[in-house]
């Protein structure tokens, strides 16, 4: 089997489509795994993606825990948009089109507050170091699953935009 290095990820955007009766989700985290480094990226957001709770936002742009935009380099210095994640992401470049598609694996983490779960469903976008983004990478559910529950721990595994090799239009 081969392996794609996924390269370096520092931020993503996750959102849902507020869709159905019980659309408010508490989200804990999100990890990305990158098969080629036994690596994990870590996002976490711990925050309601909610149009009636908090801060009435139903998206999120997450940095990854240990991204450092101080060691950025002269060349990739306009990625460093703050290092407030959760600040409304004003998106500059379209996603990469021309591209090879590798796979994603992607964990997520609903949190255990009171009416947590979402019946919502949910996509992930994976932004590179270019600003190219895989586009929409919807994580839907199995069939018997109808949520994400609270306290549960849902793994999915997506074919995206190589967001590294590509070069956005």
């Amino acid at each position: 089997m081969e392996v794609v290095d996924l390269g370096t990820i520092s931020k993503i955007k996750i959102r849902h489509d507020n869709t159905l009766p019980r659309p408010d989700w508490y989200l804990e985290k999100v990890e990305i795994l990158n098969d080629a480094t036994d690596s994990v990226y870590l996002f976490e957001c711990e925050r309601w993606l909610s149009r009636k709770k908090e801060d009435l936002s139903i998206e999120r742009i997450l940095w990854e825990k240990n991204y450092d935009p101080d060691c950025l380099s002269i060349e990739n210095a306009s990625l460093n948009r703050g290092n407030n994640a959760n600040l409304k992401y004003k998106k500059t470049n379209s996603s990469a089109l021309d591209g090879s598609f590798i796979p994603y694996h992607i964990v997520l983490t609903t949190g255990k507050e009171y009416d947590s779960s979402t019946s919502s469903r949910v996509f992930l976008i994976v932004i590179g170091p270019q600003e190219n983004s895989t586009g929409h990478m919807w994580l839907d559910l199995p069939e018997e699953k109808t949520q994400f529950a609270a306290s549960s721990v849902e793994k999915f595994s997506v074919m995206g935009i190589d967001t590294v090799c590509c070069n956005g239009p």
